[in-house]
C-alpha cells in the first residue's frame, strides 16, 4: 500500500533533470515541461500503480492507485522572480467531496524555478506535500466558479498544516465564510439595480 514516504523521493529525482527553453518560452510552457517531467519519473517509479490525469480538467496530473486506495498528485510550479504567483489549486467544492473519502488523498508537488540566461529552468526547490500539510496562512478562497482554493501567500508556506481531519474542518468553515460574504455582497448589487 502507497503512504506518503514511498513518494517523498520524487521531487530529488526533479532537481537533476534539466527543462530546456521551450519554444514560447512563456511561464505556461516552463510549467508544462515541468509537470510533464515530473509525471514521467512517478510513472518510470510506479508503473503499476501510475494512472495519467483522467482529463485535462482533472484535480491530478496523475494518481497512483493501489488497494483501493488512490492518491492524486498535482503539480504546481512557481517561477521564482515572478510578481504573480497565486496557482489556483481546486474548487473547494470538489476538495470538500474528496476529503470526505478516506481512501482518497490529495498531495501537492510543488516545484520553485528560475529561468537561466540561457533560459533553461533551473529547479530551486520541490517538494510533496498532503493538501492539509498546507498552512492556512498561505492560502485563500477566491471568487472563481464556487470558490477555489489558492495559494495567496507563498510566505507562509514554511508554517505547518494540520492533522487531515482538522484541516478538513477549517476547509469547511473557510467554505462557510467565503459564501456568506458572496452572499451578501450580491445581495448589496441587487439592491443597487
Amino acid at each position: 500500500m502507497l503512504f506518503r514516504s514511498d513518494i517523498t523521493f520524487l521531487p530529488t529525482l526533479l532537481e537533476s533533470v534539466e527543462i530546456e527553453r521551450p519554444s514560447s518560452g512563456n511561464q505556461r510552457a516552463y510549467a508544462d515541461l515541468i509537470e510533464e517531467n515530473a509525471c514521467a519519473l512517478a510513472k518510470t517509479h510506479f508503473a503499476s500503480q501510475y494512472k495519467a490525469a483522467r482529463s485535462v480538467k482533472s484535480t491530478e496530473d496523475f494518481a497512483l492507485v493501489e488497494n483501493g486506495r488512490t492518491i492524486y498528485i498535482d503539480v504546481k510550479t512557481r517561477q521564482l522572480g515572478k510578481d504573480l504567483n497565486m496557482p489556483n489549486m481546486i474548487s473547494v467544492n470538489k476538495l470538500n467531496k474528496l476529503l470526505d473519502d478516506p481512501d482518497t488523498d490529495l498531495y501537492y508537488w510543488l516545484v520553485d524555478y528560475e529561468v537561466t540566461g540561457r533560459g533553461q529552468a533551473q529547479i530551486k526547490h520541490t517538494e510533496i506535500r498532503a493538501v492539509w500539510d498546507l498552512p492556512w496562512a498561505a492560502l485563500s478562497i477566491q471568487n472563481l466558479g464556487l470558490g477555489q482554493l489558492q495559494i495567496s501567500n507563498w510566505s507562509a508556506m514554511e508554517q505547518k498544516g494540520l492533522p487531515r481531519d482538522l484541516w478538513h474542518a477549517r476547509l469547511k468553515n473557510e467554505m462557510h465564510g467565503f459564501y456568506t460574504r458572496q452572499a451578501q455582497k450580491f445581495a448589496n448589487l441587487a439592491s443597487k439595480i
